[in-house]
């Protein structure tokens, strides 16, 4: 495990960086002359303090390295500022020249802030992205690209609160699809997941944008249907059956789907919509496969 020194020793850029400061600073230190008489110790003390902060500022983004879009104009940026508060506080030990004090100090220190603003800018871009991604990850099912079944609880536990304050329709779609386990055994797992993903493409096309589809495990979906009553959904989900037994998957044949559907009730939890939804979906397989059933 390495030590902070070692990590410090073992820095390039950081060591170049301390080292072009401390050669800066020297190199002016000597070649001016000293101002004669009382000096403010106070304010030199307060303008050498500043520039260890930008300093600890610059060790501490070295995990950023890997990101360079981030770390470069930090790394320049916070340079350039502590050049230019080095100047600040040399400036009240020598007699600085004047064009080396605008420079250094003034445009130094513009640039070293800018540089700041462009890095923090891009970090927080970067963050939002990856957090954008992992809320992805967290809600959408990877096979078929669709949401998952945490997403749909969170999302019908929402439509469910909206409904009891509003007093609107909203029903639930689940469905199977007929004989998966059997297309599994003869095919693969492969020809499985290709069955999963057509099945989602085609329910996508006849389906609302306000409808929420979600993979709810293995080969079962659900759809939460806002504003829709139970006759609504039913013949929402009809119009999904026929379209599914209809078209031929090449290899697999026909493929079809049981639906159970049900309306959220006002006076009941989203369990108890489920367990009623689940029924319905078992009375559906129970009748044959291939039909509707709603409760």
């Amino acid at each position: 495990m390495k030590s902070d020194s070692d990590e410090i020793w073992g820095n390039k850029p950081l060591l170049l960086s301390w080292l072009l400061c401390i050669i800066y600073g020297t190199y002016v230190a000597v070649t001016n002359e000293p101002i004669e008489g009382s000096l403010d110790w106070f304010s030199v003390c307060m303008e050498g303090t500043l520039t260890l902060l930008p300093a600890s500022v610059l060790y501490a983004i070295q995990g950023l390295k890997k990101q360079s879009q981030v770390y470069l104009p930090l790394f320049v940026g916070l340079t350039l500022i502590i050049l230019a508060l080095i100047t600040d506080t040399l400036d009240e030990l020598v007699h600085m020249p004047t064009a080396l004090n605008a420079l250094v100090e003034g445009v130094f220190q513009v640039i070293g802030y800018l540089l700041l603003l462009i890095g923090l800018k891009r970090w927080v871009d970067i963050d939002n992205e990856q957090k954008k991604h992992l809320l992805k990850l967290a809600t959408t099912d990877s096979l078929t690209g669709i949401f998952n079944r945490r997403h749909f609880i969170d999302a019908l536990n929402k439509e469910t609160y909206r409904c009891r304050r509003y007093n609107e329709a909203l029903s639930v779609i689940l469905f199977d699809i007929d004989f998966f386990k059997k297309i599994n055994d003869q095919h693969g797992h492969n020809v499985g997941d290709t069955v999963l993903i057509e099945v989602t493409q085609r329910v996508r096309h006849a389906i609302r944008d306000s409808d929420l589809l979600a993979r709810y495990g293995g080969e079962e979906f659900m759809l939460l249907v806002p504003e829709a009553n139970v006759e609504t959904a039913t013949r929402m989900a009809e119009k999904i059956r026929q379209q599914l037994q209809q078209n031929q998957m090449q290899g697999v044949g026909q493929i079809t789907a049981s639906f159970g559907v049900s309306q959220y009730r006002i006076c009941e939890s989203p369990h108890d919509l489920l367990t009623r939804v689940d029924q319905a979906l078992y009375r559906a397989k129970s009748a044959g496969r291939n039909t509707v059933v709603s409760l």
